[in-house]
């Protein structure tokens, strides 16, 4: 004798799901901005037109000389006179980088303006313009450096001016795990996103066990880097190649920044 099997009204209901935007939002607002921060780490290096022609080792030092004129400079003509410079530089380098230093320096010197809008409001106004534009020359100096120049370069204009190994070596790790990390974290954020269905409220407890599991994968990948660097017969020691000849464009930096040494003087 055959039954006949009944299935249950809501097994065989339609069921439309349709995701709440509040918990979407969340998380692709995490990965949309840990994506573009990793993909800006891979593709500042070598970026800069005609200042990788500058070696690393005349490049570092003028950055830093031209930061410390700026802010011990007490002349608007002088921090006039250097964004001036700066301008000029910035119309021979790529449109990318254009857009990146421009962004870079824009933003805080928008932020140190915001920052002093209250002295402005109860009259204490001297000197804020000059102030601004000293932050947005050193931020834009510093970010010309940084994405003109790989890290690889980096260590060893740092080498070449005798900084401590260990300084240096922190340094390069924590940059290199920076973008390892981060591509640790964008997959568990894209997991989380599989996993997720329908609205929660445990956003925040979801980015803590994040920030939890990348803490542990740090510790574990810090104790491979070291049995790695140890079985290959790293002493901590960094050794730097041949110096290379300076050339002209080395030569233009030269003459460039005892320019503004001269004009430094001048206005003062």
């Amino acid at each position: 004798m055959k039954h006949e099997m009944e299935f249950p009204e809501w097994l065989t209901r339609n069921d439309d799901y349709i995701p709440d935007g509040k918990r979407a939002s969340f998380i692709e607002k995490n990965i949309k901005g840990l994506a573009e921060i990793l993909a800006g780490l891979r593709s500042r290096r070598r970026s800069g037109g005609i200042l990788n022609r500058v070696q690393p080792r005349v490049k570092l030092p003028a950055v830093v000389f031209l930061i410390f004129l700026v802010s011990l400079s007490r002349s608007p003509s002088f921090v006039w006179l250097v964004s001036v410079s700066l301008l000029v530089l910035l119309s021979v380098l790529p449109t990318q980088l254009l857009k990146r230093i421009l962004a870079l320096g824009v933003m805080s010197a928008l932020f140190t303006f915001v920052t002093l809008l209250p002295a402005l409001l109860f009259g204490f106004s001297n000197h804020i313009e000059l102030i601004v534009a000293k932050v947005w020359l050193t931020v834009s100096f510093s970010g010309l450096l940084a994405l003109s120049t790989s890290w690889y370069e980096m260590t060893g204009a740092l080498k070449f001016f005798h900084m401590p190994d260990l300084f240096i070596l922190i340094l390069d790790i924590t940059l290199k795990y920076i973008a390892v990390l981060g591509d640790f974290a964008l997959a568990m954020f894209y997991a989380l996103k599989i996993r997720s269905v329908g609205h929660s409220e445990k956003g925040a407890q979801s980015l803590a066990g994040i920030a939890g599991t990348l803490f542990l994968k740090s510790k574990t990948m810090a104790d491979d880097l070291f049995d790695a660097m140890t079985c290959r017969g790293f002493t901590g020691t960094y050794k730097r190649r041949m110096r290379p000849a300076f050339h002209l464009a080395d030569d233009i930096c030269f003459v460039f920044i005892g320019l503004l040494i001269a004009a430094f003087f001048i206005f003062e």
